[in-house]
């Protein structure tokens, strides 16, 4: 069986910047709003990977 790696599920906000092409405060205002699955630790977001890009929602409001 496999073991899970947590840390290959998820990413901060700089590299999610680059992945989704949005700017890391946009990203910062989208974890704080609950619009991705994010959780704070600290000042840090840690997001998971295998979710949509949250570009694709803000253009369908």
């Amino acid at each position: 069986m496999e073991k899970l790696n947590v840390f290959e599920q998820i990413m901060d906000v700089h590299e999610a910047s680059d992945l989704w092409g949005l700017s890391v405060p946009r990203l910062k205002a989208i974890c704080q709003e609950g619009l991705v699955d994010a959780k704070k630790f600290g000042n840090s977001w840690v997001i998971l990977k295998d979710q949509p890009n949250p570009k694709q929602r803000e253009r369908k409001k």
